[in-house]
């Protein structure tokens, strides 16, 4: 059985295409209600998120809660994926980071945004509380989101209103760090590793000798996590 999760959903798209038409299918009324909503509010990181370079754009920084060979934001005229390149820094599980800009890909946006950059799905300005405000952090959501629920269960995926931080302490010290450091461990439960590594994708469920077993999956299937009986017991990349 395929349990549906909400997604964090890469998408494949041709930045290379000219035109200008607004890819936003958002009603102006929700778009301007998600800006007054969104923009200058403090939330938390639901996971650890990487830090990395906006393709080739050095004035932002992009970032995710997925690793830089499980985003496909871009592809080249031959079909190829454009990764945004290796991880700079790591950004902890709880930052406050604060909504500086929603930003919609309207037809005058996507016409100014970097041609070689996700241009036609909505960005995220954020800054870390604390830190200075010279270079935003971007967070890309998905493309075709059509409702206001659909894009706040987008953002969703990467922030939320209360700090997770918290539910760290019910683990030992070398399971926090390795929540923080987004590596799974043996053992871990699917909450220890839903705060490393983020919700999956998709997870498929399954009874084997009357135990519960889990096969959880991230976007593109680079990552995967087998759970029996609620605990961790392999994954690929492989566990240490």
């Amino acid at each position: 059985m395929t349990v549906p999760t909400l997604r964090f959903l890469p998408v494949v798209l041709f930045a290379l295409a000219a035109g200008c038409a607004s890819t936003s299918l958002l009603p102006d009324e929700d778009r301007v209600g998600l800006a007054r909503d969104l923009e200058g509010k403090t939330l938390h990181l639901r996971a650890s998120n990487h830090v990395m370079p906006f393709f080739t754009d050095s004035t932002r920084r992009l970032i995710s809660p997925l690793p830089p060979d499980s985003i496909e934001l871009l592809v080249d005229p031959s079909g190829h994926p454009i990764l945004p390149g290796a991880p700079e820094d790591l950004l902890a599980l709880g930052s406050k980071v604060r909504v500086e800009k929603v930003e919609f890909p309207t037809s005058l946006v996507v016409t100014r945004r970097p041609l070689y950059s996700p241009r036609t799905v909505p960005w995220l300005y954020l800054s870390v509380v604390g830190q200075p405000k010279s270079r935003p952090y971007v967070a890309v959501l998905r493309q075709g989101i059509k409702t206001r629920e659909e894009f706040l269960s987008a953002v969703d995926q990467i922030l939320c209103e209360k700090d997770p931080t918290p539910a760290l302490d019910e683990y030992p010290p070398e399971l926090r760090a390795a929540i923080r450091e987004k590596r799974l461990e043996p053992g871990m439960d699917t909450h220890a590793a839903t705060l490393a590594w983020g919700r999956p994708e998709s997870i498929r469920q399954e009874w084997v000798e009357g135990v519960k077993s889990e096969v959880w999956t991230w976007p593109l299937g680079k990552r995967s996590a087998t759970f029996r009986d609620g605990k961790l017991v392999n994954a690929a990349p492989a566990l240490r």
